[in-house]
């Protein structure tokens, strides 16, 4: 739950609409053992959202990673994975 009201906080200091979609999306990435990649968190969320496109997904991790809330890395394997930064609330 603390992943998610520092995540909640950080979205209100940089004026980003809270929807539940990237809501989800957060918890995806807070709750995987292993670093999801795109289509594993598109997979997860589109059971709760179907309507939600995988563009929509790719954009909003994108949007966390531009606003420092996530990163994208790539395995050895050439597999683009994605994780939540956990920083310290000031």
């Amino acid at each position: 739950m603390k992943k998610t009201s520092g995540f909640i906080a950080k979205c209100r200091e940089r004026g980003l609409k809270l929807t539940p979609q990237r809501l989800a999306i957060h918890k995806i990435l807070a709750a995987k053992a292993q670093h999801p990649t795109i289509n594993e968190v598109y997979e997860r969320i589109k059971k709760d959202y179907p309507s939600l496109s995988l563009n929509t997904v790719y954009k909003t991790l994108q949007l966390f990673i531009e606003l420092g809330m996530a990163s994208q890395f790539t395995t050895k394997e050439g597999v683009i994975r994605y994780e939540i930064k956990i920083q310290p609330h000031h």
